[in-house]
């Protein structure tokens, strides 16, 4: 973690003496740098809790940077599923699996596209 900072505290307390009690949420943003590739990140954290009980993070989104998402517009849904279920894989860390299913992603394609021995054919 490089830098956080708080933002956009919000509390439910009427007044200074509810305070200590009243449940509360925050905003948190921080940046970091990868121990990979060295790539910054921004993530936004959502903080929840109430003072001198309990803190949690309700929610996290890495804002940078932005998720791309494969184009499956005229994709064969063979293929679309074999490659959704790599994604899958790859998230929980199943590699071996997720490499058997890029190869079933690709297999199922012809192993290039236009060839004539998988399902899609040359336009």
């Amino acid at each position: 973690m490089i830098a956080t900072v708080g933002h956009g505290f919000e509390s439910e307390a009427i007044n200074p003496e509810d305070q200590v009690d009243a449940p509360f949420k925050q905003n948190i943003f921080s940046i970091a740098v990868c121990p990979k590739c060295d790539g910054p990140f921004f993530i936004k954290e959502e903080l929840s809790g109430v003072p001198g009980e309990f803190e949690a993070i309700a929610d996290e989104v890495v804002l940078y940077p932005a998720a791309v998402r494969a184009s499956f517009e005229n994709t064969p849904e063979p293929v679309k599923r074999a490659y959704e279920q790599a994604v899958r894989c790859y998230s929980s860390s199943a590699f071996e699996a997720c490499a058997l299913m890029c190869g079933a992603a690709w297999k199922r394609s012809g192993g290039r596209k236009g060839s004539k021995a998988g399902i899609w054919t040359a336009s």
